[in-house]
């Protein structure tokens, strides 16, 4: 059971932080009136993806 709960923390780690990554370069650095919105809202998700790739590594 653990396992299973590490492999999905990782596989949403994942998908957080290319998303994040993805929205902030796309609709963050593409301007436009609610760019910076997109830009923050971006750099969270990549922030909390990248706090969960490393939490469910650091258990081991």
């Amino acid at each position: 059971m653990l396992h299973r709960t590490r492999w999905m923390l990782r596989l949403l780690g994942g998908f957080g932080w290319v998303v994040g990554l993805v929205l902030a370069s796309s609709k963050g650095l593409g301007g436009g009136s609610s760019a910076a919105f997109w830009l923050l809202i971006g750099l969270v998700l990549n922030l909390v993806g990248l706090v969960l790739l490393v939490w469910s590594y650091r258990g081991r």
